[in-house]
């Protein structure tokens, strides 16, 4: 059930993006999108997953199928010029949050897209999780990127023992904070204390058998959780 006070935005952005059929598990644990932002060939996965952008944002410059704004009507279009300061991400961010302020609501963002390709908006999307205005759950093309809140914890359902769970930090804090865990074959006391604190990891036998949940919680400071797809995530 979704919280009252929280509004579900859904941004759709260029760049490679997992297929429909992968992310399905995760719009069936999630509240449903209440609006929807396409940024500029982010409009083309919007599309492939059958959402109804409420906007479309961006230069249109890599849009590949350009008849394909020609089904919107123009007041949901939102065109920028393509020498600007903000990738187009980074403008359906502020927008989202825009959208969130004026309603009263607080922000979960959802981004889909935006991997591989261009190195340089690649690491653009993931230096923003170190802003106070950042998305939430980055689904990317073979994984997700769930961000937790310092003071926060994780319960991780659905992982199979082959799958990778891995721990990074923000771009704004190489050293400093600390994970507590459980359920992982390598627990957080051998996390690394600086740069990123375990990769490859994954679920232990025992947890996996037993169908227990990881649980993550970050202490001090901000932490990034990357998973696979078929993860469940809750936050407490």
């Amino acid at each position: 059930m979704q919280n009252p006070e929280q509004i579900h935005i859904v941004i759709f952005t260029g760049g490679s993006a997992p297929e429909y059929e992968k992310t399905r598990l995760y719009w069936k644990t999630h509240p449903q999108a209440d609006y929807v932002i396409a940024a500029d060939s982010g409009l083309e996965t919007c599309a492939s997953y059958a959402f109804s952008p409420c906007v479309i944002m961006g230069d249109f410059d890599s849009i590949q199928d350009r008849a394909l704004l020609d089904y919107y009507n123009d007041d949901i279009k939102v065109p920028f010029d393509s020498d600007k300061d903000f990738t187009d991400t980074e403008l359906a961010v502020s927008k989202a949050y825009e959208i969130a302020e004026k309603l009263r609501k607080t922000p979960f963002i959802t981004l889909v897209g935006g991997d591989g390709g261009r190195i340089d908006h690649l690491l653009n999307i993931y230096d923003s999780f170190s802003t106070e205005r950042h998305v939430h759950a980055w689904l990317c093309e073979t994984q997700c990127i769930y961000y937790l809140e310092k003071d926060h914890e994780a319960e991780i359902n659905g992982l199979k023992k082959d799958d990778y769970v891995s721990v990074a930090r923000l771009t704004s804090s190489y050293s400093g904070g600390w994970v507590v865990s459980s359920g992982l074959e390598w627990e957080s006391m051998l996390f690394r204390s600086r740069g990123m604190p375990s990769i490859s990891n994954r679920i232990s036998s025992e947890s996996a058998k037993s169908r227990l949940p990881v649980k993550i919680r970050a202490e001090e400071t901000p932490f990034l959780l990357i998973l696979p797809h078929n993860a469940v995530v809750n936050f407490s």
